[in-house]
């Protein structure tokens, strides 16, 4: 009877204890799974606020206060270090203010988190070519070009890279890329038609002006009495 008492007695006790290492098991799988839900949530917390900063950036450079979209933008990327296009706003901002040197270490910034953000690639070949490095603009427009080919803005830059450079029938060539892409850009009509003028080729030169100046009127460009003019010039160089 004794012996009986003693294993029920030891039966419990095993019983108890397997219930007590499933509650434990339980508990630490309660307790992992909140603390993976509050790091989710303080991640979530930390994209919201970046995302926050970044777009309050973004209204500052549309109200004209640039130092405060740049002072928006640094707290976007001290959350979140890795935020390309805030990165690349940055660069933008930069540049408008004429801050070339450091717009193109933020875009360097976004292109070392994003390799295929081809605006940031754009935009760093626009500095280099405004600051005289034509060869290493037109490397970088390449870049972008890589990345989207139907990029036309990026088409029509390096034509007039191509064209500072007196590389002429390269330049017509990108050219007429950007303008099978968007057939109707104005400003690549009017630099065609002064590249055709300098070869030579003055009824295609008079030809690319006409059209530039119908886009120009089309859209009330200021470019207008500039295409028309220059439409003057050429046709009086016939006479």
């Amino acid at each position: 009877m004794v012996m009986r008492t003693k294993r029920v007695i030891i039966e419990n006790l095993l019983l108890i204890i397997s219930i007590l290492v499933a509650v434990i098991g339980i508990v630490s799988i309660i307790l992992s799974y909140r603390k993976d839900k509050e790091s989710n949530l303080q991640t979530t917390a930390n994209l919201g606020n970046s995302t926050t900063w970044y777009n309050k950036g973004n209204t500052l450079f549309d109200l004209g206060r640039q130092d405060e979209a740049i002072a928006a933008y640094n707290k976007a990327l001290e959350i979140k270090p890795d935020y390309a296009e805030a990165w690349f706003n940055k660069g933008y901002t930069l540049d408008y203010l004429g801050r070339q040197d450091e717009a193109i270490a933020a875009y360097d910034q976004a292109l070392e988190i994003n390799p295929d953000y081809a605006e940031a690639w754009f935009s760093k070949g626009n500095i280099l070519y405004d600051l005289g490095g034509k060869v290493e603009g037109i490397s970088a427009y390449d870049k972008a070009l890589e990345i989207n080919p139907d990029y036309a803005d990026v088409w029509y830059n390096k034509g007039l890279a191509l064209s500072d450079l007196d590389r002429k029938d390269e330049a017509i060539a990108a050219y007429d890329r950007a303008l099978e892409l968007n057939p109707d850009y104005a400003a690549v009509w009017y630099s065609k038609s002064n590249v055709l003028s300098d070869l030579g080729q003055k009824d295609e030169a008079i030809a690319a002006i006409e059209k530039a100046l119908t886009y120009f009127e089309q859209i009330n460009s200021p470019r207008e009495d500039l295409a028309r003019e220059r439409l003057a010039e050429l046709k009086a160089g016939e006479e």
